[in-house]
């Protein structure tokens, strides 16, 4: 998860402030879903069946993160957390939550 961690600070940011006129937004999506599609696929095979309950923790955080990124493409984002909560309950499991 740390390893996860590390490769998920590298991909693009949206600017800050975005919205929807953003100059590019489309653009800025695209690479940030490309970068975290790749990033993702490094890390679902790294999942493994135990302990169920971070196995579990780490597939809902795939899960919410794959669905983040189509939201954004498809321009029906509204600010869905279930990627930073799934990212919590993983950081808590793992021992790197505060």
């Amino acid at each position: 998860w740390a390893a996860f961690h590390n490769t998920m600070s590298k991909v693009p940011p949206l600017p800050q402030g975005w919205d929807w006129n953003t100059p590019n937004i489309d653009t800025y999506i695209g690479n940030r879903a490309r970068a975290t599609e790749a990033a993702l696929e490094l890390f679902v095979p790294r999942i493994t069946p135990e302990p169920a309950d971070v196995a579990a923790a780490a597939n809902d955080y795939v899960a919410a993160k794959r669905k983040e990124q189509q939201m954004l493409i498809e321009r029906t984002y509204t600010g869905d957390v279930a990627a930073t909560d799934a990212a919590f309950r993983l950081d808590q499991l793992c021992g790197q939550g505060s």
